[in-house]
């Protein structure tokens, strides 16, 4: 019998091979709290509700707000909706758990998203999957809550991106803050397939603009030889 968990997909890139992206001026980051670990979040000030960090702006979801244990309970999923539409973020980051906050989310909204070793990707992309958010998948290659192989396969699937950290499990732990401040960065600049249309599109448009003008001269060329 074939089984699923069998799948992969090619390797993501790693943290050091991440290009640094020009920082945005004036992006608005909603870091979704449960599931984050505190070596991940210290670096936003949790003490505080709202912090700016050169030219982005986070926000911290309220403790209370989000039932830690089971994150789908309806009023959770109120808050955490009535936050998006009102804050309107050009980046949601999440962890863990939170990834199925996530999910909720892309039902109703379009936005950059930024997960750390994220439970029931499959959910996340399966609701994207006619949406085509830009999203950045960091996953740990040692984690056991959602094995690697499988991650490659969902990421490579939904044509998304992968960062793999090596020797690092479930929990991460970053040391450096600019580690963190990479990733958003990256999360926030990176290309998306909208973009790639788009230039598909104006060069498409280029061709037929060439095709229209031979096809002219031609016609012109024909009419003068019959004269």
């Amino acid at each position: 019998m074939f089984n699923l968990f069998n799948q992969t997909g090619p390797v993501g890139i790693q943290l050091n091979d991440v290009i640094e992206q020009t920082e945005k001026k004036d992006a608005k980051v909603l870091v979704i709290r449960p599931g984050l670990s505190q070596q991940l979040v210290h670096i936003h000030a949790l003490q505080q509700k709202q912090k700016r960090e050169g030219g982005i702006e986070y926000l911290i979801t309220e403790d209370g707000k989000i039932d830690w244990d089971d994150v789908t309970t309806g009023e959770s999923i109120k808050y955490t909706m009535d936050t998006v539409k009102k804050y309107k973020p050009d980046l949601i980051l999440a962890g863990s758990r939170g990834a199925d906050l996530v999910t909720e989310i892309l039902k109703e909204y379009k936005c950059r998203i930024l997960l750390f070793g994220p439970v029931h990707l499959d959910d996340v992309f399966n609701v994207d999957s006619s949406q085509k958010n830009v999203i950045v998948v960091v996953h740990g290659q040692d984690d056991n809550n959602m094995r690697i192989n499988r991650v490659r396969y969902l990421v490579h699937e939904s044509k998304q991106h992968l960062i793999e950290i090596e020797n690092m499990g479930h929990t991460f732990k970053f040391s450096d803050h600019s580690n963190i401040k990479l990733l958003v960065n990256y999360a926030l600049g990176v290309n998306s397939d909208g973009k790639k249309k788009e230039k598909s599109k104006s060069k498409s448009k280029s061709k037929s603009k060439s095709k229209s003008k031979s096809k002219s001269k031609s016609k012109s060329k024909s009419k003068s030889k019959s004269k």
